[in-house]
């Protein structure tokens, strides 16, 4: 269990207790069934009982209106009429009476009940028959004491049957009594079967429900490192800013939600440190950037004054180079013109000599114009190497020696 989920676990808790219903509904049915199944047993005892007993009654009133046909012919049957109405009478109860002990012996053999007195009182009542029928031979209804004469050949014979009735009853009676008791004993057995059952059973679930809470309550503190409390207000309390929070660990956890919170603790407070570090370091860079930068201000200054002076000296050498040039045509005119006096004759010379003269005073004048702008151009060639060593100081690192 200690690497499933919460979720399973919790359902995983859920099927268990769902199976547990389940098995106490299947108990409690079983139970509700076997105590249903007994009731209706002992109601069918009862049913089965009672529909005996009342046919066992009926043959008794049965066999009392026969008794009452006799003594009816017995009184009356002089009158042809009355004679024909009770013996119709007297039969017909007799049948009845055959028929109900008929039923009734039926009904006890499927109960398993002895039906020896019944077959007993059956012949009984079947030999009682004969007799009546046998004084009916001899009853003479032109004759007044014929009643009397029929009653003597019969008088106490009903006694057996009456009493036969009676004793079926009783042991109908008794039997219901004994099938009875029986049927209650096994209703409170099978009643206290299922609720120790029952009982058992709720014992055993809640155990077993108490057992799986605490191993997933166990796993879940376990996977937590505490409480769950506990881990949310250290969580809470780190989100705030917190980070002084002391996070109790039990010494061999080493890998529950509490541990890896401490880990983050101890990981924000080094990444903190860090980026604190990192901040002066920055603010000490940004100082030295500053003062380079001012450095650079006052190089790029030196560098537009030199580079106005070295424009100056362009200018100077620009209005030299022109000078020389106006020299350079004024010599050519003259040499142009010197030719042509040199063809009219030695007269010329002289004029030439001299004008020749004068070129010379300018080209010397030229040579130390161009001495000059050569003295001009090295201070030039000097400024534009400290242009150089300037720019290059710009460009690369502080500290950094430029290359040429």
């Amino acid at each position: 269990m200690p690497n499933l989920k919460i979720r399973t676990k919790l359902l995983l808790f859920s099927l268990a207790i769902s199976t547990l219903l389940i098995v106490f509904g299947f108990v409690g049915t079983y139970g509700m069934n076997a105590m249903l199944g007994n009731t209706v047993e002992i109601i069918d005892d009862a049913k089965a009982a009672s529909t005996n007993l009342i046919t066992i009654e009926s043959a008794r009133i049965h066999f009392k209106e026969q008794v009452q046909a006799w003594k009816n012919i017995l009184v009356r049957g002089n009158n042809p009429p009355d004679f024909e109405k009770y013996v119709a009478e007297f039969y017909l109860h007799e049948r009845e009476v055959q028929h109900m002990l008929d039923v009734t012996g039926k009904s006890m053999r499927k109960e398993g009940i002895s039906t020896e007195q019944l077959e007993v009182l059956r012949s009984k009542h079947t030999e009682l028959g004969i007799k009546y029928r046998i004084a009916l031979t001899s009853f003479d209804q032109s004759n007044p004491n014929a009643g009397k004469i029929a009653d003597t050949q019969v008088r106490g014979v009903d006694r057996n049957v009456a009493d036969g009735l009676t004793s079926v009853v009783l042991q109908i009676e008794k039997r219901a009594i004994e099938n009875t008791a029986q049927d209650l004993k096994d209703a409170e057995t099978v009643s206290d079967m299922a609720k120790n059952t029952f009982i058992g059973l709720v014992l055993a679930g809640t155990a077993v429900a108490i057992v799986i809470t605490l191993a997933i309550s166990r796993s879940i503190i376990g996977e937590l490192g505490g409480e769950p409390s506990y881990a949310a207000e250290v969580t809470r309390r780190i989100a705030a800013g917190d980070l002084s929070v002391d996070i109790a660990i039990k010494p061999s956890d080493d890998s529950s939600l509490l541990v890896g919170i401490k880990q983050m603790q101890t990981a924000l407070h080094e990444a903190i440190e860090h980026i604190s570090t990192a901040s002066n370091q920055l603010l000490q860079e940004a100082s030295r950037m500053s003062t380079t930068s001012h450095q650079v201000l006052a190089g790029s200054t030196q560098q537009s004054e030199a580079t106005a002076s070295m424009a100056t000296a362009m200018d100077e050498m620009t209005l030299s180079i022109e000078h020389v040039a106006t020299s350079a045509t004024d010599a050519r005119d003259m040499a142009v013109e010197a030719g042509e006096l040199s063809t009219h004759g030695e007269n010329a010379v002289n004029g030439a000599v001299v004008e020749i003269n004068k070129i010379a005073e300018s080209f010397n004048h030229s040579s130390a114009l161009i001495c000059s702008l050569s003295e001009q151009s090295n201070q030039i060639s000097a400024i534009v190497n400290v242009i150089k060593e300037i720019a290059c100081r710009s460009d690369q690192p502080v500290g950094t020696e430029c290359g040429n």
